[in-house]
């Protein structure tokens, strides 16, 4: 298994080259929309989350676009809304349930609860998971020992 994994890594892939081509124009497109949509909320000192709920279509494009706040693990800046600027994931990683239900009574704005709230569950698990990997893991080796 060891041999077959390490002789299919060793081939090198010819149809691959393409991948880390950069299509300049799309990449240009949608700074624009980006763009666009910085200077309406700085013009009309709005949030993004106030404008998501008038229905804006730009604010819709950004969130759906792959954001970096928008990730599991929450953004990097502190962010509006979350409960004492930290992310719902450690929330659910750290607390579990209860740092979910923290999540979901504490935030009062229904997208950002949502989000929020996700990202808790999605905590949650994880460190469930890593829980429940930890306990195995002593317990064989306990068993072993």
């Amino acid at each position: 298994m060891l041999i077959a994994s390490i002789t299919s890594a060793s081939i090198p892939a010819k149809n691959l080259s393409h991948i880390f081509r950069d299509d300049l124009s799309k990449i240009d497109s949608e700074m624009a929309l980006i763009t666009a949509l910085e200077q309406a909320v700085l013009k009309s000192k709005v949030t993004q989350s106030q404008l998501l709920r008038e229905g804006d279509p730009m604010a819709q494009y950004a969130l759906e676009g792959g954001d970096i706040s928008g990730s599991l693990f929450g953004g990097t800046a502190p962010q509006e809304g979350a409960l004492l600027g930290i992310p719902g994931f450690l929330w659910g990683f750290c607390c579990s349930v209860v740092g979910v239900f923290l999540v979901y009574i504490a935030i009062d704005d229904p997208i950002v609860k949502k989000k929020e709230g996700r990202q808790a569950i999605f905590g949650c698990a994880a460190g469930t998971l890593l829980w429940v990997a930890l306990y195995a893991y002593l317990v064989l080796w306990a068993s072993f020992y």
